[in-house]
């Protein structure tokens, strides 16, 4: 663990975040203060360096020598350091302006102004020292097994680009010479409503719009596990409203790794194309196909061409989305309320599809419900005997799930999505594990191109996952399978460039997804090396990223989970 230490130059400790609970505040005062005396009496040099055992000690004086600024960690971070002793010098001088540190008696409000500067400067500092070490140090020594299935998938995928591009040009063509029509723009619509996203694709090639076009070819490559390269520049030639609506659902499934979408932006372009909507004219129908599949606060003129299932469907997940963001609010009287919306979101698969539609609803809810409940582990304590109850009820239903339905019409997003809930379920119950390698198999030949590519923010934070999975599997478990190695030899899908790029970056979203994904990487990388120096290092470098997420609020409990059982194991 990391601490910061901070002790005036009388050598009264001022403040120490966190706290070592075990040590007496004074002792670590005068220990600091007595190795600064000593190097300076016995070598005259003022320490600035120091190792004790597995921890580095980095020194810094603050407030023209007034203070000084100690930094413990298993990482030296000079540049984490450096932004600490700023925020600390800032908080002093306010308390020197404030008077109260004239009298050298260190009062409460000082230590605590001190002590939350500090935590600022932790939680607004990226790790870099750790994400160095982790990418140059760690990695290029970690094994990992050869496997061809990777680039076969993408070979596949890219065969259906081909196939489908093909088809778009001749479409593009089409709306060009202004070959319009209602008939076609229609069946768009009714396909979109209907999620059969291939035939809403075909139609569009035949309607003359080239915003059905491409927004229905966006939708199939998410699908079908492509990625839509000619959209970009053909995106250029539509009206401004379109144009970027489209982009943004394109920078959604496909964009860079930095890439964030602005919810608030989307909101208001939905509202001006739903504001166009309409199903009597060409023009109100180009609109209208850009709407589908709905969302949970689609337009209401969406739900006149969505089917009876899909509406009862989307009735109940508004109630109980608003029941959840409710809890969300008041978590001190959480858990009775929480339990009921669990229920509820269990319930929307209590269903027996009766057509090809409710099969592909039934998908739907099962991915929604799924969702739910692996979210909640990551912001409510649940007792194991619920958290249980409702695995094993999910993943019992999983056994109904139609299978091509899911292939066909969910993203790659969210088909990883259900991967990753299905392996939390069944670390849950520390059983059930087949059930995640069934649906990794049936998953992994679609997202092959994303991650050779590092396309897809959200798949690369899914696939990440997911080769954690598969190298706790391995280890643990001791499991031999064709899949898992597949996912194990893409080991660490995130390069350090894109690391880096998403810790430098303004957006404090990034800053966190930048530390989840490192964090992610470096306890892969432990369950896959032997014992030895680099393992050694590899624990300290996943200990400062998982204190690095714990300071900025973060405890994701399938990273907390696998560290324990990795703890357990090797216990063992």
């Amino acid at each position: 663990m990391r601490h910061v230490i901070v002790v005036g130059s009388s050598g009264v400790l001022i403040c120490c975040e966190p706290e070592m609970k075990k040590v007496d505040p004074a002792l670590i005062a005068n220990f600091l203060t007595a190795f600064r005396m000593f190097s300076q009496e016995a070598f005259g040099e003022v320490v600035t360096r120091a190792k004790i055992g597995r921890h580095e000690l980095l020194i810094r004086d603050v407030l023209g020598g007034k203070a000084y600024v100690v930094l413990i960690s298993p990482i030296a971070d000079e540049r984490l350091l450096e932004r600490v002793s700023i925020a600390v010098e800032r908080a002093l001088v306010e308390e020197e302006k404030a008077g109260r540190l004239s009298t050298g008696i260190i009062v409460e409000e000082t230590t605590e102004s001190v002590r939350q500067a500090i935590r600022k400067a932790l939680k607004d500092t990226p790790p870099w020292g750790a994400v160095v070490e982790l990418y140059r140090k760690i990695i290029p020594y970690v094994p990992k097994p050869y496997s061809p299935l990777p680039q076969q998938w993408a070979e596949e995928r890219e065969k259906d680009h081909k196939r489908y591009a093909k088809a778009l040009w001749r479409g593009v063509k089409r709306a060009e010479r202004g070959k319009r029509s209602l008939k076609h723009a229609r069946r768009v619509v009714d396909a979109m409503a209907g999620r059969d996203f291939e035939r809403a694709f075909r139609e569009a090639c035949k309607s003359g719009s080239l915003a059905q076009l491409l927004y229905t070819y966006v939708t199939l490559a998410a699908v079908r596990g492509f990625i839509p390269s000619e959209v970009p520049s053909l995106v250029q030639r539509l009206p401004e409203l379109y144009r970027v609506y489209i982009e943004m659902d394109y920078s959604y499934h496909f964009g860079d790794i930095c890439a964030e979408v602005s919810h608030s932006r989307l909101a208001g372009v939905t509202r001006e194309i739903a504001s166009r909507a309409r199903s009597d004219s060409f023009e109100g129908l180009e609109a209208l196909a850009l709407l589908f599949p709905p969302s949970v606060r689609a337009p209401k003129i969406v739900y006149e061409f969505v089917p009876e299932a899909e509406r009862r469907l989307v009735e109940k997940f508004t109630l109980l989305y608003e029941a959840y963001t409710d809890v969300l609010q008041s978590k001190e009287r959480y858990r009775e309320k929480l339990v009921r919306v669990l229920e509820g979101f269990v319930e929307l698969v209590d269903f027996i599809p009766r057509d090809e539609y409710e099969r592909r609803i039934h998908v739907l809810a099962y991915s929604v419900a799924l969702s739910r409940i692996t979210a909640v582990l990551e912001d409510f304590t649940l007792s194991e005997a619920l958290l249980t109850e409702f695995a094993e009820r999910l993943l019992k239903a999983w056994k109904k799930l139609d299978k091509e339905c899911l292939i066909k019409t969910t993203s790659i997003h969210r088909k990883l999505m259900l991967a990753r809930g299905l392996y939390t379920l069944s670390l849950v119950l520390d059983d059930h594990y087949d059930v995640f390698v069934e649906i990794l198999r049936l998953v992994s030949p679609y997202s092959a191109q994303f991650v050779l590519q590092e396309r897809g923010r959200m798949i690369l934070l899914d696939a990440t996952s997911l080769i954690l999975s598969s190298a706790s599997l391995v280890t643990r478990r001791n499991m031999k399978d064709e899949t898992l190695k597949a996912w194990l030899s893409l080991f660490p899908i995130v390069s350090e460039v894109n690391a880096n790029r998403l810790l430098t970056s303004k957006s404090s979203k990034n800053r966190e997804f930048g530390v989840w994904l490192s964090a992610c990487i470096a306890l892969t990388s432990l369950y896959l090396l032997s014992e030895g120096e680099i393992k050694e290092r590899a624990w300290q470098v996943t200990e400062v990223l998982m204190d690095s997420l714990r300071e900025r609020g973060l405890r994701p409990w399938i990273l907390e989970k696998e560290l324990e059982l990795l703890r357990h194991t090797e216990k063992e």
